[in-house]
């Protein structure tokens, strides 16, 4: 199930038999209609952190046990979202910044084991960081 604002999403998801709702992922009666009870796993990947954080409190409270993914606008909404009840939290833009580092260290003939161990401590360590309470 789709929840999605984007009427273009919403077309390109129903001409592939998706099934979608439209409207805002933030508003508890447009998630109502998405069926959030039956759902094993949930990923919120709204770029409004404010609209990622309701959907999050509502998720929680309609399934407490589900895993919920959801994408942070910025390092500073990541503890926010936790919080809100994600069980994972991830920001695109230090994923993409780990991906160029990845290619850099490629190209110093850094690879496999080596390159994982390098760029996968860093990862980590910046999430648990920034997971933190402050």
């Amino acid at each position: 199930m789709v929840v999605a604002y984007n009427p273009l999403t919403v077309s390109e998801s129903r001409e592939k038999d998706v099934p979608v709702v439209y409207g805002d992922a933030g508003s508890a009666a447009v998630l109502a209609h998405a069926r959030l009870e039956e759902a094993s796993l949930l990923a919120v990947l709204v770029h409004d952190d404010v609209a990622a954080e309701m959907a999050l409190h509502h998720a929680r409270a309609v399934n407490p046990g589900r895993d919920i993914v959801a994408r942070a606008g910025s390092r500073e909404s990541i503890q926010k979202l936790r919080v809100a009840g994600a069980s994972d939290v991830v920001q695109p833009e230090f994923g993409a910044g780990v991906e160029v580092i990845q290619h850099v260290f490629q190209r110093c003939e850094i690879h496999g084991d080596e390159l994982e161990l390098l760029v996968g401590e860093r990862g980590s360590a910046c999430y648990r960081h920034w997971e933190s309470p402050q």
